[in-house]
């Protein structure tokens, strides 16, 4: 009562009236979400889905609504400010309340977070599986040791390479990746149609990996080349792995090996603060990357 949800400034006045959420909510509202993830629990468990990871992700954004309260008060993607991370808060102790008993499932709470020098250790604890761009690799000791302390699983986000620019680049992706202590690369979307072959998702973008192939070829999908470069760079990150576990090697030790025939310096432009933007590389040659798969294979037959 008394806390606007409409209007041109209803978020900022929404924000200094508004209970905390978990005065807001009610406790009814409160346990049928305990119960909701308590029933997902009860199901993945007996249906035995003890190798699917389930993500619980709130998507939401304010400002899909500007004008009115549109399903959120509060920016749960890619949050921006104090308020943001509290809500999340709020809703991923309730999920894990539900998900206490967890014994061989795998349900977790993920965070797609774009500004994690804000986040300080406010998700310590709550966050299974941290999305994060890639302006993550500029501020690697924070993100190493945020990672570690959370504890969660780190995957970096972003586009693969744009049609016209050297697909190694998207390889190159996986293999910094990998070196900045991140267990998967994400590009943010992957279909595409027709024109995906011309222009790829947008100008200058390359997340159309999986093609509308019909009008011109007659068949539902087609992979794009940059498919092939997220196996290869898979593939390498896989046997740097491998040889992590062999030597008893951290990801430092893999990034000074890399380092050494792949240049993984890279420049991370964007056009808006969330953009979801690709890392342009720059002298990568193929020859560099099959030396480098032939390197690590005689290293792990040592």
């Amino acid at each position: 009562p008394g806390c606007p949800l409409t209007g041109p400034d209803w978020k900022p006045k929404h924000d200094l009236l508004a209970k905390p959420p978990e005065e807001a909510f009610t406790k009814e509202y409160q346990a049928a979400m305990v119960n909701c993830s308590r029933d997902f629990l009860k199901h993945f468990e007996a249906q035995k889905y003890t190798r699917t990871l389930a993500e619980c992700f709130f998507n939401n954004k304010w400002h899909f609504s500007k004008l009115r309260l549109g399903g959120t008060a509060w920016t749960m993607d890619e949050p921006t400010d104090y308020l943001d991370w509290h809500a999340l808060t709020f809703f991923s102790a309730l999920f894990h309340d539900g998900i206490k008993n967890q014994s061989a499932s795998h349900l977790v709470f993920r965070g797609d977070i774009s500004r994690p020098m804000w986040q300080g250790n406010c998700m310590d604890g709550l966050i299974e599986i941290m999305y994060s761009g890639n302006g993550q690799f500029s501020m690697h000791p924070l993100m190493r040791e945020s990672r570690r302390r959370m504890s969660a699983t780190l995957y970096t986000y972003g586009s693969a390479n744009a049609i016209g620019r050297n697909n190694l680049e998207t390889t190159a992706w996986c293999l910094k990746a990998h070196c900045h202590d991140c267990d998967g690369v994400v590009p943010w979307q992957s279909l595409g149609g027709d024109d995906a072959f011309d222009i790829g998702d947008k100008p200058g973008s390359g997340n159309a990996l999986i093609v509308d192939g019909r009008k011109r070829f007659g068949v539902n999908a087609i992979a794009s080349l940059r498919v092939h470069a997220f196996r290869d760079g898979a593939q390498l990150c896989e046997l740097l792995r491998l040889l992590e576990i062999k030597n008893g090697w951290s990801r430092a030790h893999s990034g000074a090996l890399v380092s050494q025939v792949i240049p993984l310096g890279a420049e991370f432009k964007q056009g808006f603060q969330d953009d979801a933007a690709a890392l342009e590389f720059k002298d990568l040659k193929t020859a560099d990357f099959k030396n480098l798969k032939a390197a690590i294979l005689r290293l792990l037959d040592q």
